[in-house]
């Protein structure tokens, strides 16, 4: 086993590479696959073990099981973007700081590795960075506690917290300069970035930096070409906004007196279309981007959390229509579509 300061200097290394302007793939994953060697290295996760893969379930989404957690790493441009973002977040608050306090990052969701953080911590001092990590899941909170003692980055922790980040109410002393957590997958389905957000928000207030700062959802349409000269391919076209997750969204979007639980309710969205040509070569879909920090964006297919979600409608034969959207806080959120009736 490398000694604290060789993984600390890997981890820094790595970090560097994931700074970097521009898109060198390449080097991306060349860094991406030591980061899973040396996570790897350090815990020994076994993937294919049937607990790792369990999922927890809660009544505002699902909390992915270790192995998912950490196989997000495999995510490229997921895992290079949003270090990134974290890297110009914390650079730029640093520049700000009018005391010698340091950056607090709420991160959570953090999953069996923290992957987002530790090549940041792994760049700055204790003074500068401090770190609490919150967890549901106890076997993810485990590992990735185990990972900090490891490191030796014990000293950056400010807490860790093993419980429910869509419900826990933090002390009112405490202050948080950033909040990170990528607890969602394509359309914000499924897991909980849409009620963790929230419930922080309604906390620290809407000047809270989240990371990512907003996430987009669109309507649009996929049509695949393919010619014999050519290989096949699939463009998508966004036909309109429909819902956005950032510091607006509790006022454009949650219906008014509403608390942040299963029980929140959104507001419809009426979209009317007109001229459109849908069939089975093309299909209606939502489309995700992810604003991750000020002009670092994910954009549609960059990474499987922007992968277009096909949406389960029979719009073929319609030209002018109106649908309603309206995205659900349950065991399972999602963008609920109709045909407006």
């Amino acid at each position: 086993m490398k000694s604290k300061n060789d993984l600390n200097r890997t981890l820094f290394e790595i970090g560097q590479v994931f700074i970097k302007e521009g898109r060198d793939y390449e080097s991306f994953k060349i860094a991406v696959d030591r980061y899973k060697q040396l996570m790897y290295d350090l815990l020994g996760l076994d993937l294919e073990d049937g607990k790792n893969r369990e999922n927890l379930s809660t009544e505002t989404g699902i909390a992915i099981g270790p192995t998912w957690a950490a196989m997000c790493l495999d995510d490229i441009t997921r895992t290079q973007k949003f270090v990134k973002g974290i890297f110009e977040a914390v650079e730029e608050l640093l520049l700000k700081r009018k005391d010698s306090r340091p950056i607090h990052i709420l991160y959570a969701g953090t999953g069996p590795y923290a992957t987002l953080i530790l090549p940041v911590l792994a760049s700055y001092s204790e003074k500068e960075v401090k770190v609490t990590l919150v967890e549901i899941n106890p076997d993810s909170f485990d590992h990735v506690i185990h990972i900090f003692k490891k490191l030796g980055f014990e000293g950056y922790l400010q807490d860790a917290l093993q419980v429910d980040a869509t419900k826990y109410q933090f002390s009112k002393e405490i202050e948080i300069d950033i909040v990170v957590s990528e607890t969602m997958q394509r359309a914000l389905d499924t897991e909980c970035q849409v009620p963790i957000f929230l419930n922080l928000q309604n906390q620290f207030g809407d000047d809270l930096l989240f990371i990512p700062q907003q996430v987009v959802l669109s309507f649009g349409l996929s049509q695949s070409s393919s010619s014999f000269d050519t290989k096949p391919w699939v463009e998508y076209k966004p036909l309109s906004f429909v819902f956005a997750l950032d510091t607006y969204t509790k006022r454009d979007f949650l219906l008014e007196g509403n608390s942040i639980n299963k029980a929140s309710r959104f507001k419809k969205v009426s979209r009317c279309f007109s001229n459109q040509k849908f069939s089975d070569e093309v299909l209606p879909v939502i489309l995700t981007e992810i604003q991750v920090f000020k002009n670092n964006w994910i954009r549609t297919n960059e990474s499987g959390l922007t992968t277009p979600k096909i949406v389960s409608l029979d719009l073929n034969g319609l030209r002018d229509f109106t649908l309603d959207f309206q995205y659900e806080i349950s065991d399972t959120p999602q963008l609920n579509i109709s045909i407006s009736r």
